[in-house]
């Protein structure tokens, strides 16, 4: 019997009316609500854990949904650029790649519609980032080939190690 005076078994579809299956929680979270509470945290579950696990997946989860939401947005921008603007133009003249201008806008407008449809399908989200970081790989080493500064490759080199991550963690 709970506190409202009903067996924890009635009602319960997981329950073979003998045991009660109970879902895992990080440690401190209640059973009622996604809320935390430090009081609930046991020594033994801070010391299995290293530190809060609760604090630490939902902390995850947001900090992945906003480099998310900024790889999205920067791939949808800079996709959308390589149409209209004219330095972009002039960079891909650089490149030795101007060819392929139109083909890597659109793939980089596909690719960033993929990384924020991934917010609800994850395999979707996946595979926009993978897919983006193979071209930052492609990014990179074309920079390298044509002999441009680190200064200049590295925002190739961090959006190839953001989405890198994001297809392997946060999807």
């Amino acid at each position: 019997m709970n506190a409202r005076g009903k067996n924890e078994a009635e009602g319960n579809p997981c329950s073979d009316g003998k045991v009660t299956c109970q879902t895992t929680r990080p440690a401190g979270f209640s059973s009622r609500a996604a809320k935390f509470d430090p009081a609930r945290v046991t020594r033994a579950s801070r010391q299995s854990t290293g530190c809060f696990r609760g604090i630490k997946v939902l902390w995850s989860a947001k900090l992945n949904t906003v480099l998310v939401l900024f790889s999205g947005i920067s791939f949808l921008a800079y996709g959308l650029a390589c149409f209209v603007s004219p330095y972009i133009k002039r960079e891909f003249i650089r490149y030795g790649m101007d060819s392929r201008r139109p083909l890597v806008g659109a793939l980089q407008i596909g690719a960033a519609v993929g990384l924020l449809g991934g917010l609800s399908q994850p395999w979707m989200g996946c595979a926009a980032a993978i897919g983006l970081a193979a071209m930052m790989l492609v990014a990179v080493w074309v920079r390298i080939r044509i002999k441009d500064s680190l200064r200049q490759i590295t925002p190739a080199l961090c959006y190839l190690l953001l989405n890198a991550y994001l297809g392997w963690a946060a999807f």
